[in-house]
């Protein structure tokens, strides 16, 4: 349904390009979420693929159908959810706006409202057709926009952060909806930063990198070859949350750490990959063994 082939985006006074050489597929019934650090190209590549950002090199096809030759065409096969959403009319309903925005997609008299209402009778908001934009809640507002991008039955499904600011119930809910659209067969392609989110949804992940693909596999057979080195913190005391989240800020070598012996802390920390010969303010030693390079640092932090 997706294809995308080699392609490479520039922006002026860019030293590298925006993307790379990315290339990768979105199958019909698919899921494929796009993951990825701000900066990663995430954000570009949705605009490439919307026809919204040229590429200098590689094509994008949305079936059968090239974005460069045909945009308006492959816009047509398409629906987007963007993140930060400010389409929508606050004075007017739900139900309203969805009416306006059929009519964009030429959806006019009864067949437009019939849609609308099974639409919103879908994704819970059929109490709500009648209530101004602005009233809507944060969760609700993100499922008016599904049933939005719905309106013209898409074949293809674009989502940037869908889950971004929502409540554990929400998240749980637009997650479901997302598993509907691939019963359904849409072929969807989503966004996030949120690995423990879309490996609940996702057939397929690409991570994205500087703009490069660094990989593009099922989550599991990522996660057995544990792509980038880790570091491991053991701590000789006890050490306060506080004084864990200060690390975030160091120049640690490696995208993730893993904390041992700390009393009362649980998770990751998530910090910025630096230089690799970075040591630890506050430790005795930091331990470098052969590939794939883990490290073991010994002593207590003072932070």
């Amino acid at each position: 349904m997706l294809s995308i082939e080699a392609v490479t985006v520039r922006y002026p006074r860019l030293e590298r390009p925006a993307l790379d050489e990315v290339s990768f597929q979105v199958n019909p019934g698919e899921i494929v979420a796009l993951l990825g650090p701000n900066g990663s190209g995430k954000t570009t590549l949705m605009k490439a693929i919307c026809g919204l950002v040229k590429p200098a090199a590689g094509k994008v096809r949305v079936g059968e159908v090239d974005v460069l030759a045909a945009p308006e065409e492959a816009r047509s096969r398409l629906g987007l959810l963007i993140h930060a959403e400010r389409s929508f009319y606050y004075r007017l309903s739900g139900f309203q706006n969805l009416l306006f925005f059929a009519g964009m997609d030429n959806l006019f008299g009864a067949e437009a409202r019939t849609r609308i209402d099974r639409l919103l009778a879908r994704f819970g908001l059929q109490e709500a057709r009648d209530l101004p934009f602005m009233k809507y809640s944060l969760g609700m507002r993100k499922k008016l926009s599904l049933a939005r991008l719905l309106l013209r039955n898409p074949d293809l499904v674009l989502l940037d952060e869908p889950t971004a600011n929502l409540d554990p119930a929400s998240v749980r809910e637009v997650l479901e909806h997302l598993r509907e659209l691939r019963r359904e067969g849409k072929a969807v392609l989503l966004a996030s930063h949120q690995l423990s989110e879309v490996e609940r949804v996702a057939d397929q992940i690409a991570l994205l990198r500087t703009g490069r693909l660094l990989a593009f596999d099922q989550i599991e057979q990522l996660k057995q070859r544990q792509h980038g080195p880790r570091l491991q913190l053991v701590f000789a005391g006890p050490v306060s949350a506080a004084a864990l989240r200060r690390l975030e800020r160091l120049p640690f070598p490696v995208p993730r750490v893993e904390v041992q012996d700390a009393p009362g802390f649980q998770g990751k920390l998530r910090v910025a990959r630096k230089n690799p010969g970075a040591m630890l303010p506050g430790t005795n030693s930091v331990v470098v063994q052969p590939p794939p390079y883990r490290f073991a640092a010994q002593g207590r932090h003072d932070a």
